[in-house]
């Protein structure tokens, strides 16, 4: 398990207000996903020549589309900020 992951994964679970329903670790990728209205959203983040990548996606029940976007961080802090 990679440690900058490891690390990602127990400041998610520190944050008191966070609500997610799944947040994993499988085969060296974070796993994070939240119920918001009737959307799903879920965050992939994997790490690659030190950075955070994460791989966003919306899914609307509504519509039955998904949209998904990439973004790339230098720290853990910029991570947080966008996931939350």
């Amino acid at each position: 398990m990679n440690d900058k992951l490891k690390e990602l994964k127990e400041a998610i679970e520190k944050i008191p207000t966070y609500d997610y329903i799944d947040l994993t670790i499988d085969n060296d990728k974070l796993i994070v996903e939240q119920i918001v209205a009737v959307d799903t959203i879920t965050f992939e983040i994997t790490i690659k020549d030190d950075c955070y990548i994460v791989i966003e996606r919306l899914y609307s029940e509504i519509t039955g589309m998904t949209i998904e976007g990439n973004s790339k961080f230098d720290t853990l802090e910029e991570v947080l900020d966008f996931i939350y």
